[in-house]
């Protein structure tokens, strides 16, 4: 009990003898050996230890063996005095009596190998753990701006950030060295300069060659150099210089880049041979004194007749007369017995053929016609000879002299239909007569069935026999017909337009119903009942594209799957500066692909952000100074009572600060007023404690308590020792 007794005293004097407490009263006058209460026993100090300026003796003193929980102490982890040793960068605790390692924040183990170097790799993950090119380790991996070829990359040429720009031209990253690619559309390389710089505005038009249109077609700074004006009638000698209609009545040439004359019009002459009035003389005006013919001037202007007027004829050959004989052609030219001249040879009836005219057979005027009765007669050497019988009539007793004298029409007939006579006179079955049929095939009652053909004579779907072949609508699926669906003439079609249909019995009525649409057509509003209302073919095998066009015939032009082109559309801004807010993408605008401004400029603010995209953070707006962003330089703080102090307020690190100033604190015993209430001294830290004169005044001492008097604490009302 003895060893309990000695720590507890020692506690209880403790404090005073670590923190110099001569003038704490609650601390014993522990002088020389204390008595055991248990044993009987003296107990002393240890030596040094002093109890309001007493030694105490440690010979006596004695200590209890105790070293906690084993099991989750690690400065005794699975048994006293096992400290579990702290590798750089980890946090080590004990568990069950095992040592165990952890990382702790910020820190990473890269190699596995955390008992032998602890967590080596000092990291915190930045832009989410995503990797950036900006020189840092942003997912934490060991290694800084993997998977970005500052070699090709022309938003990091060379090293990260760089970003290669040229006006009016793409931008390529070679090797790591920012150079000049293509002129945009509208500019080429100044032909000035010795460098590709695209600082020259300028199309190429006409293939790039140079033509006469006070236009640089080549784009070689100069406009309509090295054109040919030697042999161009439209810039003869010089551009716009032109040889068209220079020359009256004539067509001009280039020679050499000079005009020259080259020939004359039709009907017109270069009698005086000055070319300045060109081809002035014409022989046309006066070439007209052929009746009923053409003047014709020849090369060297002299006037001759030429072809007659129509339905005139030169017949006597003298151009006095020019073409004297009207006449008109009949009978293709060729001369007929018919008093006409039918060749204009002047003559009429010359040479007509009487030798096998059957209406001027042997001379004109001599007919063969009724010679033979019933028969068709012929001219054959100028004398007429019995022909061919009319149909139904025959020659049966050879005489040539009565034509044809029998004939079995009158009596060759069947009902409805027509006999005909075969060339020995047998009347046979012919063919029935116009709407009338033999269905039975029995030549005794004729043309049995009366019918009319419709629909050209192809059986249709209408209640008729339409072929007259005694069946009617004979070869008309109703039951599954999409055309006639349920009844003749109920087309499927009607009910969904544009769309492929099909007739399909329903609770056993047949019934139209829909199956897809027509080549062209879609049906985007995914109702059946009005068909495939949309007209729409696609177009880039259905991907939608930026073209203004609806490719995929959703109805809607220009829009992706979740508003994203495949293939993505090409960025046509240049790279957002990341100290900035402002922003820019490209995006589809009518069927073109535009970069837009996405976040505009706005006010500086004090946020570490360049919210005025002018290349500064957190600067002053109009630059005259102080520093007068939104926020700025105003009085802050609580008060401005005791030794409260206003402050001002500054911009620091991106955030609004309170520069300065000094706020309330408890009050204590100095004069001072720390709480800015108005009052010093009031109720300060101490005061009302109570304090003794004598350590626990025994006797006739007694306690008494702090009071703050003019600024310092002071105790009073107690009794202490006197004499």
């Amino acid at each position: 009990m003895n060893r309990w007794l000695t720590w507890t005293l020692l506690c209880l004097c403790a404090p005073s003898v670590l923190a110099g407490c001569a003038d704490e009263a609650w601390c014993f006058n522990c002088e020389g050996p204390v008595q055991d209460l248990d044993a009987g026993q003296e107990t002393s100090w240890p030596d040094g230890a002093v109890a309001d300026g007493f030694a105490m003796d440690s010979a006596a003193f004695d200590v209890v063996t105790n070293c906690g929980d084993t099991d989750t102490d690690p400065q005794n982890c699975g048994t006293c005095g096992k400290v579990c040793e702290k590798l750089p960068g980890t946090l080590v605790t004990c568990e069950k009596g095992q040592c165990v390692a952890k990382c702790a924040d910020g820190w990473l183990n890269l190699d596995n190998d955390i008992a032998k170097n602890g967590c080596e790799y000092l990291c915190t993950q930045t832009n989410g753990g995503v990797e950036l090119c900006d020189e840092k380790d942003n997912d934490c991996n060991g290694l800084i701006d993997e998977g970005f070829d500052t070699k090709a990359d022309t938003q990091n040429c060379g090293k990260c950030g760089n970003v290669c720009l040229f006006s009016n031209a793409q931008a390529l990253c070679k090797q790591g060295v920012c150079a000049i690619g293509d002129c945009l559309p509208g500019w080429a390389d100044n032909p000035t300069s010795a460098v590709a710089d695209c600082d020259y505005p300028c199309t190429q038009t006409n293939g790039g060659v140079e033509i006469c249109d006070n236009v640089d077609n080549d784009c070689d700074g100069s406009i309509d150099d090295g054109v040919d004006t030697s042999s161009d009638v439209n810039h003869c000698g010089a551009c716009g210089n032109s040889c068209v209609n220079l020359f009256p009545f004539a067509s001009a040439s280039c020679e050499q880049g000079a005009c020259i004359l080259s020939s004359c019009d039709p009907g017109h002459f270069d009698h005086n041979q000055n070319e300045a009035d060109g081809c002035e003389w014409t022989c046309e005006s006066s070439c007209n004194t052929f009746p009923f013919a053409v003047g014709v001037c020849d090369s060297q202007g002299v006037c001759s007749m030429g072809a007659c007027l129509p339905n005139y004829f030169d017949l006597d050959n003298d151009p006095a007369t020019g073409c004297e004989y009207f006449c008109v052609v009949t009978n293709g030219g060729k001369e007929v017995c018919d008093l006409v001249d039918n060749d204009c040879n002047g003559q009429v009836d010359d040479q007509p053929d009487t030798a096998s005219d059957p209406l001027n057979c042997g001379q004109c005027g001599k007919s063969c016609g009724g010679a033979f009765a019933n028969a068709a007669p012929l001219c054959q050497g100028g004398a007429c000879v019995l022909g061919a019988c009319f149909p139904g009539y025959f020659d049966k007793d050879g005489v040539a002299d009565n034509g044809c004298e029998y004939s079995c029409e009158s009596v060759c007939s069947y009902p409805f239909a027509t006999g005909k006579c075969t060339p020995q006179g047998a009347c046979e079955f012919d063919k029935c007569l116009l709407n009338f049929y033999d269905l039975n095939g029995d030549v005794s009652d004729g043309c049995e069935y009366a019918c009319t053909l419709t629909h050209g004579g192809v059986e249709a779907c209408d209640g008729k026999d339409n072929d007259c072949d005694g069946s009617v609508d004979e070869g008309f699926d109703l039951q599954h017909d999409p055309l006639n669906c349920g009844q003749c003439g109920r087309d499927c079609h009607v009910y969904f337009p544009h769309s492929t249909v099909t007739c399909q019995p329903e609770l056993g009525v047949p019934t139209c119903q829909w199956t897809g649409c027509d080549p062209g057509f879609n049906n985007d509003d995914g109702q059946a009942s009005n068909g495939c209302e949309y007209a729409c073919s696609p177009t880039n095998n259905g991907v939608e594209t930026c073209d203004g066009i609806d490719n995929d015939c959703d109805g809607l032009a220009d829009n992706p799957p979740g508003g994203v082109f495949n293939p993505p559309l090409t960025e046509l801004c240049p790279a957002d500066d990341p100290n900035d807010i402002c922003s820019s993408k490209t995006v589809c605008v009518a069927g073109v692909p535009k970069c837009v401004q996405q976040v505009f400029p706005g006010e500086e603010t004090c946020n570490g952000k360049d919210d005025d995209c002018d290349g500064q953070t957190d600067e002053d707006p109009d630059g005259s100074g102080p520093l007068n962003l939104p926020q700025i330089g105003f009085a802050c703080g609580t008060s401005q009572v005791g030794e409260c102090k206003f402050g001002v307020t500054i911009c620091s690190a991106g955030a609004v600060k309170c520069d300065g100033a000094v706020g309330p604190a408890a009050e204590s015993c100095d004069g001072k007023d720390q709480d800015c209430n108005g009052v010093v001294d009031d109720n300060p830290s101490g005061q009302g404690q109570s304090c003794d004169l004598v350590p626990g005044s025994p006797g006739a001492c007694t306690p008494g308590t702090r009071q703050c008097i003019s600024g310092t604490l002071v105790c009073t009302g107690g009794v202490g020792p006197s004499t």
